[in-house]
């Protein structure tokens, strides 16, 4: 996951950045939350970094309010 000094668009809208980075949450106006892969958030980091943003990466275990969690959400769901 990384934080980006931008609000970038909607929460969970997806797919976003060529389907491989998203939304996961809006942290406030000048904060976004997106996650991805990580090779993909790395070329999406640099991206946002020469439009003059600056991206933070977040060290999670995972991707915690993205769409990359919904085959672990649904195993849980039917426990």
């Amino acid at each position: 996951m990384q934080q980006i000094n931008r609000r970038l668009e909607e929460e969970g809208s997806q797919p976003s950045y060529r389907g491989h980075v998203v939304v996961s949450n809006l942290n406030s106006k000048g904060q976004t939350v997106v996650s991805g892969k990580k090779a993909e958030l790395e070329r999406f980091r640099k991206r946002i970094l020469t439009m003059g943003a600056r991206a933070v990466v977040i060290p999670v275990g995972a991707a915690y309010h993205s769409p990359l969690m919904k085959p672990v959400t649904e195993v849980f769901e039917n426990v």
